[in-house]
């Protein structure tokens, strides 16, 4: 027999992928009442959307054992909680559906049927023959039960990762304008983990863009959706927003969100620090609003905006305004004057 990882795969012929039978409609009362969205776990398992409403929908109540394992991990369960309950009248799973079932194209042939063994007429020999077994068998699978036992009692428990959330905000813009904004999230382990992180900016700004890319439909309105997996220990998320064009000065611009991950139990981090900016007429970098960029002012801008190189906030004309002598706030026009 040839030999394999995979513990099913003894009793599985040579070219037949390995398959689970799972329960929707249960798949999808545990999604629910955690919170999980049907985008969060095609995210975790590594399919579209599409694919989960059919498996929900029992469309194709046959599924790949491998995908199955990672559902019940994504759904924090056994998988045994998944699956559907065994029937003698219910029909083998095959490959074909199995590639159907996971959005492929391709089928694998079909195994050929196995042989049946049909047992003659039992001598009287036989009962001994039975006995017999039982006498070496017992003790076997009484080992095999007690080393089960003991790797589940050893097994390492995996430390629950927790999440930090911090917001970096200049502390001021004039109406109209463009600034970044960078939010970097900090788990306690590098482990990969999924998150969702949810960013609400003030009614009347105006998204220009945004790294990583917004998850589907989001950036709409006041509301800004990620979700991402990730293996590193912080990641940065950071956009570009548009002031209200006719705010009046002094008026406050009031950001929250918060990240959700999913360990353990599902938990909501706050997203911490900078939450507020005022209207005035200064440019974002200039910090101490004297009309001018110095040199520490421009070291901040490239230490804290460094990591977000794909957006366009402008460095170079930032580059212009420390160069210069200062410059002006032209309400007019509703641009920067630079003092030569």
């Amino acid at each position: 027999m040839e030999k394999t990882d995979h513990p099913t795969a003894a009793h599985i012929a040579p070219g037949t992928v390995p398959m689970a039978r799972i329960n929707g409609a249960e798949i999808r009362r545990l999604r629910e009442s955690k919170g999980l969205t049907q985008l969060y776990m095609a995210t975790v398992i590594g399919v579209t959307t599409d694919t989960i409403s059919r498996w929900e929908n029992r469309r194709y109540p046959s599924i790949k054992l491998e995908n199955a394992e990672k559902l019940a991990q994504a759904l924090e369960v056994d998988i045994h909680a998944i699956l559907e309950q065994e029937s003698n009248d219910a029909p083998p799973a095959t490959p074909a559906q199995a590639s159907e079932a996971e959005g492929q194209s391709s089928v694998e042939p079909s195994p050929p049927p196995a042989q049946t063994v049909t047992a003659g007429p039992a001598t009287s020999a036989e009962p001994r023959r039975r006995r017999s077994r039982l006498a070496w068998l017992l003790p076997v699978v009484l080992l095999v039960s007690l080393g089960g036992i003991t790797l589940w009692l050893t097994k390492p428990v995996s430390p629950e990762i927790t999440v930090d959330a911090k917001r970096i905000l200049p502390e001021h813009i004039p109406a109209g304008q463009t600034f970044p904004v960078l939010i970097r999230v900090t788990t306690s382990q590098p482990a990969p983990v999924s998150l969702i992180l949810k960013e609400t900016i003030p009614k009347g700004c105006r998204v220009i863009d945004a790294e990583p890319s917004l998850a589907s439909d989001a950036g709409k309105g006041s509301s800004l959706k990620w979700i991402s997996r990730t293996d590193k220990q912080e990641t940065t998320f950071a956009y570009l927003v548009q002031a209200p064009a006719k705010a009046n000065d002094d008026n406050q611009l009031l950001f929250s969100g918060g990240v959700t991950l999913n360990q353990g139990d599902q938990t909501q981090t706050e997203i911490t620090e900078a939450a507020t900016m005022t209207i005035a007429p200064y440019h974002w970098a200039d910090i101490d609003r004297n009309d001018m960029i110095d040199d520490e002012e421009i070291l901040a801008v490239y230490d804290r905006y460094s990591a977000i190189e794909q957006l366009d906030f402008d460095r170079d004309f930032i580059d212009g305004l420390w160069a210069g002598k200062g410059y002006l706030w032209d309400r007019k026009t509703g641009k920067y004057v630079v003092q030569k």
